[in-house]
């Protein structure tokens, strides 16, 4: 029969290669989660410059020429020289008008059922 201190060091052995293990693959997703992050803040500030820049260019020339000079689709280009919205919306967004749209009236009660406004009534 095996002592329990032999069943705990092996207990104790297999349970440090296990930590081992999920410390390592932890800090790798940490570390890679922490790249994406950096590289989206990278991201979104190039997307800011280049949209500024497109304006800026947009002011003396036309989307037609600046897509030739730039060798760039047009398309791109209209999309960066529109203003940003707000988000303030005249009209109200789908998700709005689903929620407006299945509102239901209340269950009929049934009859001989009282009715009370009172929370308390039934206790």
């Amino acid at each position: 029969m095996v002592a329990a201190d032999e069943i705990r060091a092996r207990i104790q052995a297999a349970d440090e290669k296990r930590i081992a293990l999920r410390a390592e693959r932890a800090t790798s997703v940490a570390e890679l989660h922490q790249q994406v992050a950096d590289k989206t803040a990278e991201l979104t500030a190039l997307t800011t410059a280049l949209r500024d820049a497109t304006r800026s260019a947009l002011e003396v020339m036309s989307v037609e020429e600046l897509a030739e000079f730039a060798d760039v689709p047009r398309a791109e280009l209209a999309d960066a020289g529109r203003p940003r919205t707000g988000g303030n919306r005249s009209t109200p967004s789908i998700r709005s008008r689903r929620k407006s749209a299945t509102k239901t009236a209340p269950a009929p009660v049934a009859s001989g059922a009282e009715v009370s406004d009172s929370p308390t009534a039934g206790e």
